[in-house]
């Protein structure tokens, strides 16, 4: 749904702002609201670019709140998705 996907990435927007204010509880509170959004939007492709998308964002948070191996974490399972995603496309970035 269009209206959902466009609330989850306003999440994510306000997730990104407290986490540069290293507001990390707030960052992440509304990383994973929109995180949950997708979910549900994508329950049938969690492989989906969105889904990467939201996990590489946890990291993103984590990392700068100095919990590195949780960062670490997320950003492995972004990583695994988008290896998924782009796995016969051999000039893609990622």
């Amino acid at each position: 749904d269009n209206n959902q996907s466009i609330i989850a990435k306003c999440l994510n927007n306000i997730s990104s702002i407290y986490c540069i204010k290293c507001e990390f509880e707030k960052a992440l509170n509304y990383n994973n609201d929109s995180y949950e959004i997708r979910q549900k939007i994508y329950a049938n492709d969690q492989n989906h670019p969105e889904i990467a998308y939201c996990l590489n964002s946890f990291g993103l948070i984590y990392d700068k709140s100095g919990e590195y191996d949780k960062a670490l974490e997320y950003y492995e399972k972004s990583y695994n998705i988008r290896k998924v995603i782009h796995a016969n496309d051999l000039n893609h970035p990622d």
